[in-house]
């Protein structure tokens, strides 16, 4: 007989009844798999990380900040340690969220602190100049100065740079065509 493996999962807050404000923290147990009967359980290594900031934490303020466009809170949470690059839901970073809402001061400054452009969510599977190109919930076409202060910054992997162009080009974004492939985007070999 194999003995399961179960862990509980923080994966998100349901809203406060009839405010929909962030309420209570929803979790979900999850089977890891099975372990082999005699085989011990290695409990030295680290498991991977799965914990997001906490409400009430700096983290959970910068978030916030980021995704209000608050470039003077933002700045003063990255002074007092904020990592730049701190992984929220769906390991989103903050440059993905400030791209995804056109926040172009916000972009600047998560740059020039060290942002990763070439980092993934793990549920889109998008950098931050992706979330410029075509922003969630519509919040308008996209973000061409976004697209401009990404690209000029540079450090993109030829994988991001053609995902991007592909999702331009599928998108009929020509001004945005334009800026990748100036960039060096090749498309994607099939």
């Amino acid at each position: 007989m194999r003995a399961l493996i179960l862990a509980t999962l923080v994966v998100g807050f349901a809203p406060a009844p009839g405010t929909g404000a962030r309420g209570t923290q929803v979790s979900r147990t999850v089977a890891l798999g099975t372990l082999a009967p005699g085989t011990a359980l290695d409990t030295s290594a680290p498991a991977p990380s799965t914990q997001h900031p906490a409400p009430g934490t700096p983290a959970d303020a910068f978030s916030e900040a980021v995704r209000k466009g608050d470039v003077t809170a933002v700045k003063k949470l990255l002074d007092e340690g904020v990592n730049v690059d701190t992984k929220f839901r769906y390991d989103r970073t903050a440059l993905s969220f400030a791209a995804d809402r056109g926040h172009v001061e916000v972009v600047k400054t998560l740059l020039a602190r060290g942002a990763n452009v070439n980092a993934k969510d793990t549920f889109y599977k998008l950098t931050a100049i992706m979330w410029a190109i075509s922003p969630a919930m519509e919040r308008k076409p996209q973000h061409d100065d976004v697209v401009k202060v990404l690209i000029a910054h540079g450090g993109m992997t030829p994988e991001t740079l053609s995902d991007a162009l592909q999702n331009a080009k599928q998108s009929k974004l020509d001004t945005i065509v334009a800026l990748l492939e100036q960039a060096g985007a090749k498309p994607k070999e099939h």
